[in-house]
């Protein structure tokens, strides 16, 4: 599963917030949650920052996000995410078999 945000979606922060308090709780497995449009979306990282220093939340919370607009380096990084998932499957099904 990835949560990809566009500047095109409309409900974008309410599934943002609502899918980081998730992953922060462990309700939800954590997962890859993908910003795309870095200059769109600068206000919300400068909005995160003042959080940090405030310390409403922790600096490794900011990992749960990954901010880009480069779609071929978000490519790779959820295929290597997804084939150790896929890996680690197959090893637990083999193992049952």
């Amino acid at each position: 599963m990835v949560l990809l945000l566009c500047q095109v979606v409309s409900g974008t922060m309410d599934e943002l917030f609502e899918t980081c308090t998730l992953i922060q709780t462990r309700t939800i497995r954590n997962f890859p949650i993908v910003v795309y449009g870095t200059e769109y979306y600068k206000p919300l990282r400068e909005f995160f920052a003042q959080m940090i220093t405030a310390g409403t939340i922790a600096e490794a919370d900011m990992k749960l996000v990954i901010f880009t607009d480069d779609v071929k380096e978000e490519w790779i990084t959820f295929k290597n995410i997804y084939a150790k998932t896929l890996i680690k499957a197959y090893q637990a099904v083999t193992l049952v078999i």
